[in-house]
C-alpha cells in the first residue's frame, strides 16, 4: 500500500512540474491552454518538490525511530524588558506494539490465572499448559 501511495505522489509531483515547465518556458506544452505566470510557476515548482520529496521520504526516512529534543535559551518581550530563561523538551517515543500470546508461547510470556494461554491472534482454542 505504501508503494501505491508513493507512486501516486510521484505522478502528482510530475504533473505539477508540467505547470512549472510551462511558466518558465522549459517546454512547449500546448495541452495546457491557460497561461501560467512565473510567480504561479514558482508555486507549482515548490509544490512539485514537496510532493516528490514526500514520495521519496516514504522509503528513505527511518520508521519507528524515537528521538528527544532539548532547547534552552533566553527570551524577552522587548529591548527594555528583562531576559527570561526558556527550557523546552520534547520526547517522541515509538515503542513496539504489545503482542498477545498465541499457540507457541515464549518462556517469558505470562499465562492466565487458569494456567492456559490467552485466546487471540488465531489461537481459537486455549492450549493446555505444558507440564512442569
Amino acid at each position: 500500500m505504501v508503494t501505491v501511495f508513493a507512486i501516486l505522489l510521484f505522478v502528482h509531483g510530475v504533473i505539477h512540474l508540467l505547470g512549472a515547465a510551462k511558466a518558465f518556458g522549459w517546454a512547449e506544452l500546448p495541452q495546457l491552454a491557460q497561461p501560467i505566470s512565473p510567480p504561479l510557476g514558482a508555486l507549482w515548482f515548490v509544490s512539485a518538490l514537496l510532493l516528490l520529496a514526500t514520495a521519496v521520504s516514504l522509503y528513505v526516512w527511518p520508521r519507528g525511530c524515537s528521538f528527544f529534543v532539548r532547547m534552552h535559551g533566553r527570551i524577552r518581550n522587548g529591548r527594555k524588558d528583562r531576559w527570561m530563561s526558556l527550557a523546552a523538551e520534547q520526547y517522541n517515543v515509538v515503542a513496539p506494539h504489545p503482542r498477545a500470546c498465541s499457540t507457541s508461547t515464549p518462556p517469558d510470556c505470562p499465562r492466565s490465572l487458569h494456567g492456559r494461554e490467552p485466546v487471540g491472534h488465531g489461537n481459537r482454542h486455549p492450549v493446555k499448559p505444558a507440564p512442569n
